[in-house]
């Protein structure tokens, strides 16, 4: 058995986005999947992107958002709701509400989000 507080997984930024990488390979190096805590704020946005060789699965905790789909479609996002992305397929947030929304992620295979954040802090050892 394994267990992390939260000082002791990576943390990745823009702004107005917090994404706390539960599992990952700061933590769990020969792991094969990532776990991540996300947090929108209001009015903020994660911009539109796919992953090429994984697919990623999120799960609304609280708030309500707003997918950012293909072809500039958008679906909202309630707590409960849960979306496949595909490899390849295209998906992003914008909090259009008062109060944050907070969404869980796995991503199978893991995948390097370094490139999608404007600021990343390691994990403590």
């Amino acid at each position: 058995m394994e267990f992390y507080s939260l000082n002791k997984v990576a943390k990745m930024e823009l702004p107005g986005v917090v994404s706390h990488q539960l599992i990952g390979k700061n933590n769990v190096p020969e792991g094969n999947y990532n776990f991540t805590d996300v947090t929108v704020q209001p009015g903020a946005v994660q911009p539109r992107h796919s992953h090429e060789f994984s697919e990623q699965t999120w799960y609304c905790v609280s708030g309500t958002g707003v997918l950012l789909l293909k072809d500039d479609t958008e679906r909202v996002f309630l707590p409960g709701d849960i979306a496949r992305f595909e490899k390849g397929d295209i998906h992003g947030m914008v909090n259009r509400s008062e109060e944050p929304i907070r969404y869980i992620t796995i991503t199978c295979p893991r995948t390097d989000f370094s490139g999608n954040y404007d600021k990343i802090i390691e994990a403590e050892k």
